[in-house]
């Protein structure tokens, strides 16, 4: 920020850099201050120090702020690709393994044979396990106390049941 005192009115007068500094800073000097009738003298040099803001702001001030939003822009975007590129790497890691453990299972797949597991199974079970393993024998009719069923009480209920 620039102040600058006119040396004839004894007013301060400030000259801040934003865009349209000259046309602010003239109606600031002359609406703002109700210094209409200025001195030539003193228009030339508050036209000038108007000027030097402008220029100041143009050229210096902006400049160096989009460099810096550049540069901000620039790491912030350096930054996300470094993340993306973590990300990738970790994807592809996965990717890998999920791709060793599908060709391990098609390899599996690849090696069964149902004719050979068959045989196998018969074989193992059939000579080992089963060897000692014979037929059930024929159900028969054993008689309970508690309900009185005997083998002529069946005859005799089954006979009801049949022509009932």
């Amino acid at each position: 920020m620039h102040r600058r005192i006119c040396s004839s009115q004894k007013i301060l007068l400030s000259v801040q850099p934003f865009p349209g500094a000259g046309v602010s800073v003239e109606r600031r000097l002359t609406g703002a201050t109700g210094l209409r009738h200025q001195p030539p003298a003193l228009q030339l040099i508050d036209t000038q120090i108007a000027n030097t803001a402008k220029a100041r702001r143009f050229e210096t001030d902006l400049p160096a702020l989009h460099n810096d939003f550049q540069l901000l822009e620039s790491s912030t975007v350096t930054q996300l690709i470094k993340l993306l590129q973590k990300f990738a790497a970790v994807d592809k890691d996965s990717l890998a393994r999920q791709n060793q453990l599908v060709d391990q299972t098609e390899q599996a797949i690849a090696t069964i044979n149902i004719n050979q597991d068959q045989d196998a199974f018969v074989n193992l079970y059939s000579a080992q396990k089963l060897q000692s393993w014979q037929v059930p024998r024929d159900l028969t009719f054993e008689e309970c106390p508690t309900w009185h069923e005997t083998v002529g009480w069946l005859a005799k209920e089954g006979w009801r049941r049949k022509s009932g």
